[in-house]
């Protein structure tokens, strides 16, 4: 099945380039001016975005050990290599001069990443040291949604001096991950290298963000059928849910989540910056680089156990990243 999926997502690819070769020629600015319209009323577009990113989270919490007695503590998980082909349909529309909406959705398969699980242990004062740490294969599945509103700023103040479209952007971001970790092996135990296979480990973790998007988009000509593109965004209002269900926890309780987390006090920054190419008045290709980073602090973690009990502990910081490059093709009308 992976392997169909990579195949597929490399045939979009190919797909992108072959229309690039054939498209490309046949609009030679000798031809004369073909550009696109000053300002279409509608674009759609697709794009394929080939991302990595990674995800992690750390807890802090007391509890009675059964042959430690009474410790302090802190958990944290890193999941690394999250590597996703994501495909990523999105459309904007030209209310007035000045106004304009858009709306994207974005999936994709997640693979090849690895789970990181340590617990440190501190006796009350006496130093911390690593209780135990293993590792996982991950896989899991994303989406990414977002909805946004620009204003043109070359029709609400006098921008003539400065060349390009540029707009203020007010939106919501919505992210999330779906993981799970399998093939678990503990590699450290009482601070002793070990190697010791977790045998049926088929635990989930799923990340969800919202945030709200302000910043700044702009687009310059560099020549006839040439533009670069640039976005730059803070994200404000961050809030993070994240639940679990860890299967070899034999004291949580048997039905998933057994556990469950939120923040609500983040911030991040997104970056996306590209260089377009027009083939037609209405058709375009661009390749560019998108970033985003997300991370919310100070929030609760509540563990559910198999005796009906609850048990909290201070989410310490939860973030979230994701990078790459990607391909895309629209159209405008």
């Amino acid at each position: 099945m992976a392997a169909v999926k990579r195949a597929y997502s490399f045939g979009i690819i190919a797909m992108y380039m072959a229309l690039f070769a054939v498209v490309a020629p046949a609009t030679n600015v000798a031809d004369g001016p073909t550009l696109r319209p000053p300002d279409p009323a509608f674009q759609i577009g697709l794009q394929t975005w080939m991302s990595r990113g990674e995800s992690s989270w750390q807890i802090s919490f007391r509890e009675n050990h059964p042959s430690l007695g009474l410790v302090s503590g802190r958990s944290r998980l890193e999941w690394e290599d999250l590597d996703s082909f994501i495909y990523r349909l999105h459309a904007e529309y030209r209310v007035n001069p000045w106004f304009r909406l858009s709306a994207a959705y974005g999936f994709g398969d997640v693979t090849g990443g690895e789970n990181i699980d340590t617990d440190w242990y501190d006796l009350d004062g006496e130093g911390e040291f690593m209780l135990a740490q293993s590792v996982a294969v991950t896989r899991g599945d994303l989406t990414v949604v977002d909805i946004n509103t620009y204003f043109r700023l070359n029709e609400l103040v006098d921008f003539r001096m400065i060349a390009g479209d540029w707009d203020v952007v007010a939106g919501f971001l919505y992210y999330e991950e779906d993981l799970n970790d399998r093939n678990g092996v503990m590699t450290v135990l009482f601070e002793e290298r070990v190697h010791q296979p977790l045998a049926g480990l088929d635990s989930t973790y799923r990340f969800a963000w919202s945030a709200f998007r302000l910043g700044l988009r702009g687009r310059i000509p560099l020549a006839e059928r040439v533009r670069v593109q640039a976005e730059l965004m803070g994200l404000f209002g961050i809030r993070f849910e994240g639940d679990a269900f860890w299967n070899l926890r034999g004291d949580f309780r048997s039905e998933p989540p057994n556990f469950v987390q939120e923040a609500s006090a983040g911030t991040g920054a997104e970056l996306k910056t590209s260089l377009a190419y027009d083939f037609t008045p209405s058709m375009y290709g661009e390749i560019g680089f998108w970033w985003f980073h997300m991370r919310a602090k100070d929030g609760t973690d509540t563990t559910f156990f198999a005796d009906g009990s609850t048990g909290v502990a201070r989410l310490e910081w939860v973030e979230t990243t994701r990078y790459g490059v990607f391909l895309g093709l629209g159209g405008r009308f």
